[in-house]
């Protein structure tokens, strides 16, 4: 009779797997593979809250480029508003400086419409960013206004068909032609309907050589003031801008 003894196993006999690991390595693999799973689930559910955080930040981005777009519109219209005030005082200043050109009586002696646009372009008197048409009679301002320099019935100036942001226009046009008013004669803004005919007008302001007899003189305008004259022109088609000297 063969006698079996008991062999006493080891506890890295009885812990060691069937694929050969140690125990150490094993408890790890399963612990790895555990861990692993936990993520990858933590993950799918944090891929959820970043979608979420995705679309604030894009509405966020959209707020901060609507916000961006508009202030520079904004700045766009005031650099074109700076520039407009320097043409405008330009044709100013050459037709107060040249006076012994630019004068009525000499341009038509018989006070029929004459228009000098020419004599600006004769002598590169046209200010800078402002351009001619075709025929040279009528010049085009920063903003694409019509502009037209003529003179009639012995008195002359220009007048200026003004459409987009014409409010914003008619007071920078206004802040423009008051340091000229010694030599201006008078001011106005009429409305334009759809047909090209003039519906209404602000008050007339006048230069100082003929503000007299308690009329409203340009020099004394206050900015609440312009705004008022201008006011006509708010939210309408189009307004036209005479200034006039004599």
């Amino acid at each position: 009779m063969i006698m079996r003894t008991k062999t006493a196993l080891s506890p890295t006999t009885i812990l060691r797997p069937e694929c050969g690991a140690e125990a150490p390595t094993f408890l790890s693999a399963v612990y790895n593979q555990r861990y692993t799973s936990e993520k990858v689930a933590s993950r799918y559910k944090q891929n959820g809250r970043s979608m979420i955080e995705m679309l604030g930040v894009l509405a966020v981005i959209g707020m901060l480029t609507v916000g961006s777009i508009a202030g520079y519109s904004k700045a766009m219209l005031h650099h074109r508003l700076n520039i407009q005030r320097e043409q405008i005082s330009t044709i100013l200043y050459v037709a107060k400086t040249h006076y012994d050109i630019l004068n009525p009586t000499r341009l038509s002696p018989s006070g029929a419409t004459f228009y000098f646009g020419p004599i600006f372009e004769s002598f590169d008197w046209i200010p800078e960013k402002m351009t001619k048409t075709n025929d040279s009679y009528y010049f085009f301002d920063i903003f694409k206004n019509f502009l037209a320099l003529y003179t009639q019935s012995f008195y002359m100036g220009f007048a200026m068909n003004i459409r987009k942001d014409a409010y914003e226009q008619c007071i920078n046009i206004y802040q423009a032609i008051k340091p000229f008013s010694d030599f201006l004669w008078i001011t106005e803004v009429y409305i334009t309907d759809q047909e090209g005919g003039p519906i209404r007008t602000s008050n007339v302001y006048h230069g100082e050589k003929t503000c007299i007899n308690g009329r409203t003189c340009l020099k004394n305008l206050t900015l609440d003031q312009i705004r008022d004259a201008c006011y006509v022109c708010k939210d309408k088609y189009k307004c036209t801008f005479y200034v006039l000297w004599r």
